[in-house]
């Protein structure tokens, strides 16, 4: 048995102890996630995976006539809740060791992945709760004659290489005209900040042939512009 409920912000899944449905369920999981612009869901497989497995073996006893129902669902931007139930018997989840050995699994390793980690029904319903981290991206195309450059999450120190090597690459063919669309981001750091000053410095001389637009822009992110007088060197538009 295989069966998945998609709803706007969640997913639920009700599959029989057989774990070759385990992988099935990952590969339905990763377009929904894709959804919110999440690529990398290593620790949210992790997860799935061994709260399947528990539920399956230690809970089930790998009957395949018992079910296990599973939910993936959005708190927010990046916090998901996972849940699985099993038809078992449950357990005393209060003698959990948690220790982190070489090869950890198991609890120990849902735990690792987990902010917070909650058990319900005796054992038998198990909560995890996962912050996904959104890999920022940087999507490059010609409008108006303008380079526009869009990052698909927040401008971080984590991303900083990829922005400054694609701005080097843009300027080194003498494109001198720039828009930004920042309707994904929520948030910029210092460093990449600087990335943005160091562009205006190289388009400076030639003011006359330079655009630097800033567009969708949010307010905690224009304060950030305005702080670091960003907004004298860029044209934000409403």
């Amino acid at each position: 048995m295989f069966k998945v409920i998609e709803q706007e912000t969640s997913l639920l899944i009700n599959i029989s102890s057989e774990h070759h449905l385990i992988e099935r369920l990952i590969v339905t999981v990763q377009p929904f996630m894709k959804q919110f612009g999440y690529e990398n869901i290593s620790n949210i497989e992790v997860v799935i995976r061994e709260l399947l497995k528990n539920a399956i073996e230690h809970g089930n006893k790998n009957n395949p006539k018992k079910h296990v129902k599973c939910t993936i669902s959005r708190q927010d931007d990046d916090l998901f809740i996972i849940t699985t139930e099993d038809q078992g018997l449950g357990f005393n989840y209060n003698q959990i060791d948690y220790s982190v050995h070489e090869k950890i699994h198991g609890y120990a390793k849902i735990n690792a992945f987990s902010e917070k980690l909650q058990f319900k029904q005796g054992g038998r319903l198990v909560i995890a709760y996962i912050k996904v981290e959104k890999e920022t991206n940087f999507k490059v195309f010609d409008a108006d004659n303008r380079k526009v450059i869009v990052p698909t999450g927040d401008i971080t120190y984590k991303v900083s290489d990829v922005l400054r090597k694609l701005l080097n690459g843009l300027l080194a063919n003498r494109y001198t005209k720039y828009r930004f669309d920042l309707k994904h981001v929520n948030s910029i750091d210092a460093i990449c900040l600087n990335i943005f000053v160091s562009l205006a410095a190289h388009v400076a001389h030639i003011p006359d042939k330079t655009v630097l637009e800033v567009i969708n822009c949010n307010n905690d992110v224009l304060t950030l512009f305005r702080m670091t007088r960003l907004d004298e060197l860029y044209q934000f538009i409403e």
